[in-house]
């Protein structure tokens, strides 16, 4: 494994992309430019795609959806 850091690593105990960390052979160890690299795939695939299934995907996973409190 790299020595570069996780980009998920909170702290030595916890892990965003795990519910327990283990470090060791994880699938999800990505750095931080790889990170940001898959994110802008991810972002060019999703302006590929036709209009109503862009905004399908926007309403689903970038659009906060919590309720105020009032």
């Amino acid at each position: 494994m790299s020595q570069d850091k996780c980009a998920f690593k909170i702290d030595n105990h916890k892990c965003s992309a795990l519910t327990k960390k283990e470090c060791m052979r994880c699938p999800f160890f990505k750095t931080e430019e790889e990170v940001k690299a898959s994110r802008e795939r991810a972002e060019l695939r999703r302006r590929s795609l036709p209009v109503s299934i862009q905004m399908d995907i926007t309403a689903k996973y970038y659009i906060n959806t919590e309720v105020n409190d009032q």
